[in-house]
C-alpha cells in the first residue's frame, strides 16, 4: 500500500495512526477490521481523492496471496472472498 501511495512505511503508519485515533482504536485494529476505509483514508490525506477502481486493481496486481493468509487482516478478506466467489463456480 505504502507503494502505491508513494509513502515510506514509516509515513503510511503515521497517518495510519491519525487515522486510527479518530476512531477512538489502535492503527492495528483499524487495519484487521476496517482495512478498506482505512485505505480511502490514507488516499484523501495523501492525494486528496477518493479511491478508484484501478487503485485497487494496482494492489491487488501486487497483492501475495500467500503472504496475505499470513496476516490476520487479509486473510479474513481472502476468506470472504473465496466464499463470495467459491473456486470452480460458474
Amino acid at each position: 500500500m505504502a507503494k502505491h501511495l508513494g509513502v515510506t512505511l514509516t509515513a503510511l503508519n503515521a497517518l495510519a495512526d491519525q487515522c486510527a485515533a479518530k476512531r477512538n482504536v489502535s492503527r492495528e485494529q483499524h487495519y484487521r477490521d476496517h482495512p478498506k476505509e482505512l485505505f480511502e483514508s490514507l488516499l484523501y490525506l495523501i492525494e486528496r481523492r477518493r479511491p478508484l477502481p484501478d487503485d485497487f486493481a494496482a494492489l491487488a496486481a501486487g497483492a501475495n496471496l500467500k503472504s496475505w493468509r499470513a496476516s490476520e487482516t487479509f486473510s479474513r478478506l481472502i476468506d470472504i472472498l473465496e466464499h463470495w466467489f467459491p473456486l470452480g463456480s460458474t
